[in-house]
């Protein structure tokens, strides 16, 4: 009987630590492809904010969904957020954890507009304006391109979430514009849906 007990205790022990090695591996596995993902992100925005912002928005556009979160999770996380102040950098990780959770898939754009919008708001109290849309409406590196913004051009603009700037208004359905499905406004989540007009 004693012997019984003990093979019994062994299979057990067996039984307990194979699923904790199932387990393990299942876990490798998912921190693996997170950090497939993740590199794949971070070399697809090195690739895009190197390109003029026509270019840069035609190829952000042929990327998968799941792509342009990792793009936008690289170029936030790019950010050193110890030069920034405490309301900037709660902005800045409160978009990288939405990140996690909003939808890049078109069809689900609607359901996610409050989040952003709530985004955009807090982003340009917490930063200058030009800051603001350099980090959440640009390709661009923050990092190397803090003072220089894009000129306005068509289409380049969401009357959603507004990053024109100061006396420049984002015109729905100015003449030239060429509608995009997506790619303007705060973390390009967007539609494109007008120009930028400099106000007299």
């Amino acid at each position: 009987m004693k012997s019984f007990k003990i093979v019994l205790v062994c299979a057990l022990l067996v039984l307990i630590s194979g699923g904790y090695v199932a387990r393990s591996r299942a876990a490798a596995k998912i921190t693996a492809a997170k950090i497939a993902a993740a590199n794949r992100g971070a070399a697809l925005f090195a690739e895009l904010s190197k390109l003029p912002t026509g270019q840069a928005k035609d190829r952000y556009l042929s990327l998968s969904p799941e792509e342009r979160r990792e793009v936008w999770r690289a170029k936030l996380k790019a950010i050193r957020l110890d030069r920034l102040n405490e309301d900037q950098a709660a902005v800045v990780r409160d978009t990288l954890a939405a990140l996690d959770v909003i939808s890049f898939d078109e069809r689900d754009r609607d359901k996610h507009q409050e989040k952003i919008k709530a985004l955009h708001k807090r982003s340009l109290e917490a930063f200058e304006e030009e800051d603001a849309k350099i980090i959440f409406a640009t390709l661009l590196n923050y990092e190397i391109f803090k003072s220089a913004l894009p000129q306005p051009g068509d289409c380049e603009c969401s009357t959603d979430t507004d990053f024109c700037g100061r006396r420049w208004v984002c015109c729905e359905g100015c003449v030239g514009c060429r509608t995009h499905s997506v790619g303007c406004g705060f973390v390009w989540f967007q539609q494109c849906n007008g120009m930028c007009f400099k106000l007299s």
